[in-house]
């Protein structure tokens, strides 16, 4: 795994650290140039080459395929007159 360029993140983006597997918010970087995860409650501080980006796609469903599913299951559990 590649480091992250902690300086690309954007302030509340999705990470993952690799080693727990834990994921959280990026906070931003302290003094030592870790980056600052809020993982719940917490701020954990993590090296940039234990940390990945969560793909949107994975870490926030599609919104047009949540409404459509919505839609359908509407459709199919009232009828129209």
């Amino acid at each position: 795994m590649g480091k992250v360029n902690l300086k690309d993140l954007w302030m509340g983006e999705a990470v993952r650290i690799i080693a727990s597997g834990k994921i959280g918010k990026f906070e931003g970087i302290n003094k030592e140039g870790k980056a600052r995860v809020l993982v719940g409650d917490k701020i954990l501080l993590v090296h940039s080459t234990n940390l990945e980006v969560i793909p949107e796609k994975e870490h926030f469903p599609d919104i047009h395929e949540m409404l459509k599913d919505e839609t359908l299951r509407y459709r199919n559990n009232n009828t129209f007159k």
